[in-house]
């Protein structure tokens, strides 16, 4: 069986499902990994998503989710450095 076969014998909603999952661990844990952002990579540059499911359901789903993910992270860092400030806490670097 090759991975062509197998991606396209798994219903879209299970895969996609799964990945979005992976990936938003990624980016909200703490440990910096990148494995499922890069087999999602490979999914999209090997499988030329043709299904039209996928694309009108699940990739903008997971773009979405993704970049919300993104954004509430970069925000909670923010603002736990500006806390950090305002208690007298350095900054890195900064003595």
């Amino acid at each position: 069986m090759t991975a062509s076969t197998l991606y396209e014998a798994v219903e879209p909603q299970v895969v996609w499902k799964q990945l979005l999952k992976s990936i938003i661990s990624e980016i909200t844990g703490e440990t910096p990994r990148i494995e499922a952002i890069h087999m999602t990579k490979f999914l999209l540059e090997t499988f030329q998503v043709q299904d039209e499911e996928v694309q009108t359901i699940h990739l903008p789903i997971v773009f979405s989710a993704i970049s919300e993910s993104i954004r509430v992270r970069v925000q909670c860092r923010r603002h736990f450095t500006t806390d950090l400030v305002h208690v007298g806490v350095p900054r890195e670097g900064q003595t």
